[in-house]
């Protein structure tokens, strides 16, 4: 008894220091045999998969190479048996036990023991006796205490694993949090220099006597709404708020994708294509989950791909089945191997390895699709390339663009001024002294008078010093920002509730959407177009000229 207690405390001992499973089951096999006197045993891995007996640990003599890859199936022999059954196999006679399948001559008796790890049978522990009869009940009663040790170490390192894995998404999730601030951080900061920049080119191809080349005028209006578009695309990633289900384009959100990815894409000799069947689609949607769907399968395409080839492609396409409309990615890539393709949308799979990916990119898509009423599938694979398809339940007809396409220079201003009595009067607010001196200019060419202020504060001081027809705002300020500004103002000039237009740098949140929604005054998404800005603002003008006639 005091041999067994002993056994007991050093086993537990190796346990609660968190020793390696395997080295636990050494000790246990060495204990054992010393305790009921065995002339060797083993520790035996139940591979449900291929329904294998995998002998995995050995003590005593007589080992051999051959006799340890010995593989019996499950519900073979004695060890088979007890793997089958899940219950303890005592095999007193070796010669007078049909079961029992010789893999010692002189073994003469066999004691099996189930190691059970959540309700299934992982592993054997199995001891053989010179003799016949050579094991008792109290060595059965032994080897199932030592079983259970062994299920906890491993049950117990698991465990570890499994809280070490979420302690390091945790800090993952941090990370990227911080990323996005980062990202949403550096939007504002440059898309203030790109709302100038785009600006500027943009008057000086209206101005007439202009010394630069008009083509090279073009070039850096273009590249600033293509940066324009990357960093709005960057932004869909550091959101903290989600916007809800709302009608958007299949062919903006493929164009996002486009300027995130075509570029690095096409540098590793990858083809982006897109194909979409006409009449074009809209979808009801949050864009970006949508768009976090598509970027992970368009990077799982690319890594499916040998770097090595020259001819590698990704097609994205969209077509109409029925009522439903059909989103897919195919790529050339080498395909899924045909055992990791019912498991790919398990959470934490990973066809990359350890420490190449989370393994978490196919669920959570899988289930942002779910959350849409659709279902995201595996299409097809093989040595020719892969196809997954987003199968949304309804398409609807495309928007028209809320933003008109650019207006050719000379029509921003050829149009006559609205029909004032007088030239209108804007108050421009805007911590960016080269957005207040662009827009001044521009308002200029529309005959438009214009007063500044750097700040919310300093803007609301000149609104009590003077009339305006409209403000033009930015929302992010320092000392007071563009809403706080709107609610002090129309408190004290109710007539200017339906007179401000805002501008911002940072992503539209949600409480903004709110606020637009409850007060009716726009945002623009700097950098913005001056036709659009040009439209917004003479809109306006005109209502306002309409509430003051209707008074008269």
């Amino acid at each position: 008894m005091e041999r067994t207690s002993t056994a007991i405390r050093v086993i537990l001992d190796a346990v609660r220091g968190r020793m390696e499973p395997s080295h636990v089951i050494a000790l246990v096999l060495e204990q054992a045999c010393h305790l009921a006197r065995a002339v060797h045993g083993s520790f035996i891995q139940v591979d449900t998969k291929s329904g294998l007996l995998i002998i995995s640990s050995t003590y005593g003599p007589d080992w051999t190479e051959e006799k340890q890859s010995c593989h019996l199936k499950i519900g073979e022999g004695v060890t088979g048996t007890c793997a089958a059954t899940g219950k303890p196999y005592l095999c007193a006679n070796t010669e007078a036990d049909p079961t029992y399948v010789a893999l010692f001559d002189n073994v003469k008796s066999e004691l099996v023991v189930p190691v059970i790890v959540r309700d299934e049978t992982w592993g054997l522990i199995n001891i053989d006796g010179f003799e016949a009869n050579a094991f008792t009940d109290a060595d059965l009663a032994t080897l199932t205490l030592f079983a259970e040790l062994v299920a906890f170490a491993f049950t117990l390192q698991e465990d570890f694993f499994e809280r070490q894995r979420l302690h390091e998404e945790v800090m993952e999730g941090q990370k990227l949090s911080a990323i996005g601030k980062v990202i949403a951080g550096i939007a504002h900061e440059i898309n203030n220099p790109l709302t100038s920049v785009l600006g500027q080119a943009t008057l000086l191809s209206m101005t007439p006597d202009q010394p630069a080349d008009p083509a090279s005028i073009q070039t850096i209006v273009s590249e600033s709404r293509r940066a324009a578009r990357i960093i709005r695309t960057l932004l869909h990633f550091s959101r903290k708020e989600t916007e809800g289900h709302r009608p958007v384009n299949v062919r903006d959100l493929v164009g996002e994708i486009f300027e995130l990815r075509e570029y690095q894409l096409r540098l590793n000799n990858i083809a982006l294509r897109y194909e979409e069947a006409k009449p074009w689609s809209a979808i009801e949607a949050n864009s970006d989950q949508i768009i976090q769907v598509l970027v992970n399968l368009v990077t799982n395409a690319e890594q499916a791909i040998d770097p090595r080839r020259r001819d590698g492609w990704i097609s994205i396409r969209s077509e109409r089945i029925g009522e439903k409309l059909h989103l897919s990615v195919e790529d050339n890539g080498g395909g899924i191997p045909e055992e990791a393709v019912k498991r790919i949308f398990e959470p934490f799979f990973s066809l990359r390895g350890a420490g190449a990916g989370s393994g978490l990119g196919l669920a959570v898509a899988h289930t942002l699709v779910s959350t849409h009423g659709g279902r995201l599938y595996l299409d097809s694979t093989g040595p020719g390339g892969t196809r997954f398809v987003m199968e949304f339940p309804k398409w609807l007809p495309a928007i028209p663009r809320a933003e008109a396409q650019p207006k050719a220079a000379e029509a921003l201003v050829s149009a006559a001024p609205p029909a004032h009595q007088s030239r209108a009067r804007i108050l421009l607010v805007d911590d960016e002294p080269s957005i207040i001196q662009l827009l001044t200019r521009f308002f200029a060419m529309l005959h438009i008078d214009v007063d500044s202020a750097a700040d919310g504060q300093e803007g609301f001081e000149k609104l009590r010093q003077g009339e305006f027809d409209m403000v033009l705002t930015d929302i992010k300020m320092p000392r007071l920002d563009g809403l706080e500004l709107y609610h002090r103002a129309v408190a004290e000039f109710p007539q200017l509730r339906r007179r401000f237009l805002f501008m911002s740098g940072d992503v539209i949140s949600e409480s903004v959407r709110a606020f637009h929604e409850k007060t009716g005054c726009d945002v623009l998404e700097k950098p913005f177009d001056l036709g659009r800005l040009r439209e917004m603002i003479l809109g306006r003008l005109a209502e306002a000229e309409k509430e003051e006639l209707a008074k008269v």
